[in-house]
């Protein structure tokens, strides 16, 4: 099966993942990264067209596949960028930047899907898969699918297809209001008719009524009568309306003075100066001079004018009756089986749109107990699913990864998953001897101390550790939990599973941390702990280095320093991601960007690119201090050179060298911004316009995590974290915080 969305993002992945907007689905796929329209339409075919599991039981997700290259012959790469998700578009911002878009090597990013479970966004995680082709999926799917979950996942499905189509075929009453308005002009001509008949017996007839015939004959439909209206409108031609206004004019003009304009009318007329009709004041005698002229010169009278008219009169006023007789009783009869054609429509319409409703609902309702079901085996088979994709593709040797939203989630029901049970009282126990405020702090009622953790009670009482500590991430928090919780012999009968090196050496916290790996939760990239300041140390008088840090270490703390820098300034300059773009490679055309955007730019900021990116933004935003941005790029470019003498990962190295380079970019980032902009973890809201957000924060500027409260003139900003700068140079309070937002 197949879906198409409006974009690739979490939002619109959270719009389709309510229960009934979609099919039915074990499983969601979304392809990502590179990709060919060649084999991008053939994966769109595996879903669609053919016989499959992926058919049956998996939905792909995709945009826009009007621009595939569809040419069966071509297999030339196309820039599908936009037609493919990206992990950091379909990933939370704090944890994209674990799981970036180079997640899987070179050779495996190409032809990559990213599979989660219909039930999203439980269970927490999916599997990022690299494809050989596309019977590596079926074969990798038939062995990790319960066997259970096809009858109801089929039902569902079929229900569901059912329910939409009968949506879809809705009675229309279109035909009725057409009838309706066809009836509304058979009337309307009717009473034309009428009135033509009553002036029988007048002395001549008026021709407007005639005009009047000719528009409503013209905005309606009469094949029934088409041809005795063609033969009325025929006899009632050019000459016999002239033929009525011209006797029509002699019962208010004498006939020689008639006569005579007439005659002068039909020999002096010129049609490019039009003089006479200027000149002329009677209207009735331009109007019948318009028609006079149009008429060919076999037919046009040239004079006797009343004569010919009387002529042209009695020859054709009796057929013309006759005519309108005959349309008369053929309105009267169509005007009455239209009556009973809509009257039995209406009817029918409303029998069948009654018929219709009775059947839609049934048909929802089947739907929606289907569903049920579907909803239950989500919370049965989502995991152990997801866990078996994984192990599957490890036997099969297909390159795949875990990609995680709720980290402690995937860990909580992966480790139930593998059988392991936990007692709530074993967890509550620890946390009450680790946060004595947690006995009074818990809703006794709402806890059943006997019952085991699931996957989502696991993360909430992750989540609950890191929020009392802010300095304990969610990821010690977990490794917490687990070293209290699991005995090494429980832990190594997982990693064998996972066909892991020798773990006989390691002690149960290292056995711990390998858990995680594996599970597919790494190690955190940037630490908050490692600051640019905390790359000095002053002891006695004395400045000297970081020993606990490698080179490769403060390399990436440089790094981010950077980062935040370049955040700052571009937020000063104010320009969309584009005109930043656009700014560094003006300056500096050697510069070489990757083209995939400016956040992707920054995310994968080195000392090498930061150098002319900063150089561009310090000319362009602060124009003013050309000394210091000259001192800090200078400085920046020597550590460049030291970085790259040593050794990429060493194990502790040398790197006394680097002290003079650090001192230098703190000392020029104080001239230039007075200090590095806040990483801010609000856990306290109070108040409404303004909004007063209080918690921890660290800076490269600072040694020390500060507890900041800043003030907010909107409460919409809901992010976990927040960059926040301080130009007011206030602190630890900050009345005037500028968020930082990356274009």
């Amino acid at each position: 099966m197949g879906y198409k969305i409006e974009t690739y993002s979490l939002a619109e992945l959270n719009r389709i993942s309510t229960p009934g907007k979609v099919v039915p689905a074990l499983f969601w796929v979304i392809p990502v990264g590179q990709w060919d329209s060649y084999e991008l339409e053939k994966l769109w075919h595996h879903f669609t067209r053919r016989e499959s599991i992926c058919n049956e039981l998996g939905l792909m997700l995709v945009k826009n596949t009007d621009r595939w290259d569809t040419h069966p012959d071509s297999r030339q790469t196309s820039d599908l960028s936009d037609l493919t998700g990206r992990l950091s578009d379909l990933l939370p911002s704090g944890i994209s930047t674990i799981y970036d878009d180079e997640y899987l090597s070179p050779k495996e990013k190409k032809n990559q899907i990213l599979i989660l479970s219909g039930s999203y966004p439980q269970p927490g995680w999916g599997v990022l898969i690299s494809l050989k082709n596309h019977y590596d999926i079926e074969r990798v799917l038939e062995n990790a699918i319960d066997p259970k979950v096809y009858t109801i996942f089929n039902d569902a499905s079929n229900s569901f297809k059912t329910w939409n189509s009968f949506k879809r075929e809705k009675p229309v009453k279109g035909d009725v209001e057409v009838l309706k308005k066809k009836k509304q002009y058979c009337v309307e001509l009717h009473k034309v008719l009428e009135s033509l008949w009553e002036e029988h017996s007048a002395k001549h007839l008026n021709n407007f009524y005639f005009e009047i015939l000719k528009k409503i004959i013209k905005e309606g439909s009469f094949r029934e009568i088409s041809e005795e209206i063609n033969t009325l409108l025929e006899n009632a031609d050019d000459k016999f309306i002239l033929s009525l206004l011209l006797l029509k004019a002699s019962q208010d003009i004498p006939e020689e003075e008639l006569n005579s304009t007439l005659i002068r009318f039909i020999t002096q007329h010129n049609s490019k100066t039009n003089n006479l009709f200027k000149s002329e004041s009677n209207e009735q005698i331009k109007k019948v001079a318009s028609l006079l002229l149009k008429l060919n010169e076999e037919e046009r009278p040239k004079e006797m004018f009343v004569t010919w008219s009387q002529n042209i009169y009695n020859n054709r006023i009796n057929e013309l009756i006759n005519n309108v007789q005959d349309l008369k009783t053929k309105f009267q009869l169509l005007i009455g089986e239209l009556e009973l054609t809509i009257e039995h429509f209406e009817s029918s319409y409303d029998s069948e749109l009654t018929e219709w409703q009775n059947n839609v609902e049934e048909k929802r309702l089947k739907f929606h107990k289907t569903l049920q079901e579907v909803l239950k085996s989500h919370l049965e088979f989502s995991p152990s699913f997801l866990l078996n994709l994984e192990r599957q593709t490890r036997l099969h040797k297909t390159p795949s990864k875990a990609v995680s939203w709720d980290p402690p989630r995937m860990v909580g029901w992966k480790i139930l998953t593998e059988g392991i049970q936990i007692a709530n009282f074993d967890v509550t126990t620890f946390l009450k001897e680790m946060i004595p405020e947690f006995s009074s702090q818990i809703n006794k009622d709402s806890i059943n101390e006997d019952t085991l953790i699931n996957g989502s009670l696991f993360t909430d009482y992750v989540h609950y550790i890191s929020k009392f500590d802010i300095n304990v991430s969610p990821r010690n928090a977990t490794k917490k939990l687990l070293e209290k919780l699991l005995r090494s012999g429980e832990i190594k009968t997982i990693l064998n599973k996972y066909h892991t090196s020798e773990i006989s050496n390691e002690t149960h916290a290292q056995m711990v941390e390998r858990l995680l790996v594996e599970f597919g939760w790494p190690v955190e990239k940037f630490s908050i702990k490692n600051k640019l300041a905390d790359c000095i140390i002053e002891n006695e008088g004395g400045i000297t280095i970081n020993k606990s840090l490698t080179g490769n270490d403060i390399r990436i703390i440089c790094e981010n320093y950077c980062k935040d820098l370049a955040d700052t300034l571009s937020s000063i300059t104010g320009y969309s991601a584009t005109e930043l773009s656009d700014l560094v490679i003006t300056r500096f055309p050697e510069y070489k960007s990757q083209n995939r955007g400016w956040n992707h730019d920054i995310s994968n900021l080195t000392i090498g690119s930061a150098i002319f990116i900063l150089s561009a933004l310090l000319n362009e935003a602060m124009p003013d201090k050309k000394e210091a941005s000259f001192n800090l790029i200078y400085s920046l470019n020597g550590l460049r050179s030291k970085f790259n003498d040593l050794s990429h990962d060493p194990p502790i190295g040398e790197t006394s060298h680097l002290v003079e380079g650090l001192l230098a970019l703190l000392k020029y980032t104080n001239e230039l911004i007075f200090e590095m902009p806040w990483h801010f973890y609000p856990v306290q809201r109070n108040g409404h316009q303004p909004t007063v957000l209080t918690g921890d924060a660290w800076s490269h500027s600072h040694k020390q995590n500060r507890q900041l409260s800043i003030i907010l003139w909107n409460n919409d900003n809901n992010a976990e974290s927040m960059l926040v700068w301080n130009p007011s140079k206030v602190n630890p309070v900050i009345p005037d915080a500028k968020l930082i937002i990356r274009p």
